[in-house]
């Protein structure tokens, strides 16, 4: 039963028994004797086999998964990518709405702390002078916050617009 669940996977994708090995890390002679019944699959091989041919275990033991037509793989894969999208997108969602209102309070709280921020040289003279906001955030050591904050804007809407990119294709 098993052997022949494999050898029926196997043909299938049109892979011979060496391809199949390869693709387990195995030998053929192994895939060889699972498929003409003489030794069966350890349950480590077995986990592969589920892996590689993307179903279940049951696949292989149950007759009534083994004898219908219509073998789930595709629409599985189908399901899992466009829940797994649907979650990154919302992911992407919340990442740049967080990230943005954080980069908002932050500009908001540099606004109200104005600060003047001055870099001098060795001989006394003044060669930047910030004023502002930015000048807020290199006097309260802030700069390093409004980088990361929009870089996780930008990868947040990455995710999300991403991700809607892929659904609709």
């Amino acid at each position: 039963m098993v052997g022949d669940q494999i050898r029926k996977m196997r043909k299938s994708r049109g892979w011979s028994q060496e391809e199949l090995a390869e693709k387990m890390n195995t030998s053929r002679q192994s895939v060889s004797r699972w498929e003409d019944g003489s030794v069966s699959p350890s349950a480590s091989s077995i986990s592969e086999l589920c892996r590689v041919f993307q179903v279940s275990a049951n696949y292989f033991f149950d007759e009534e998964a083994a004898d219908s037509k219509s073998v789930p793989v595709e629409s599985v894969s189908e399901e899992h990518q466009e829940k797994k999208m649907a979650s990154r997108a919302i992911q992407g969602k919340w990442l740049t709405i967080i990230s943005a209102i954080s980069f908002v309070i932050l500009l908001i709280y540099c606004s109200v702390n104005d600060a003047e921020y001055e870099i001098i040289n060795i001989d006394g003279y003044t060669e930047h002078d910030f004023t502002g906001i930015l000048g807020s955030l290199l006097y309260y050591h802030l700069l390093w916050l409004a980088i990361l904050l929009m870089v996780l804007m930008i990868a947040g809407c990455v995710l999300w617009f991403g991700s809607n990119k892929k659904e609709n294709k």
